[in-house]
């Protein structure tokens, strides 16, 4: 967590954290979409590098936290209501 801390700039730092690190592989939990996409950016310019003076060596990211039921979700149709096919819609 504090070479995250020290290496990563403080707007990255307010929104992901950490979770893990095994094999390589950083875990990251992001806040919102838009912040995967800052550390995503980061990363791929100057973060692997800075990671890597503060002693993480990072082979692969992988973000988590940007929840899917967050996501906007099309409505298929009004809960109940019928097919044409004769089917009935899930509820939304």
């Amino acid at each position: 967590m504090q070479a995250w801390i020290a290496a990563a700039p403080p707007e990255l730092v307010d929104c992901c954290r950490p979770t893990g690190l095994r094999a390589g592989t950083l875990e990251l939990a992001c806040d919102s979409s838009a912040a995967a996409y800052e550390v995503n950016r980061w990363l791929q310019g100057e973060g692997v590098a800075a990671l890597s003076r503060e002693g993480v060596p990072v082979l692969r990211v992988r973000l988590v936290g940007v929840s899917a039921t967050k996501a906007v979700q099309p409505k298929t149709g009004q809960p109940g209501k019928t097919a044409r096919n004769g089917a009935r819609r899930p509820r939304s």
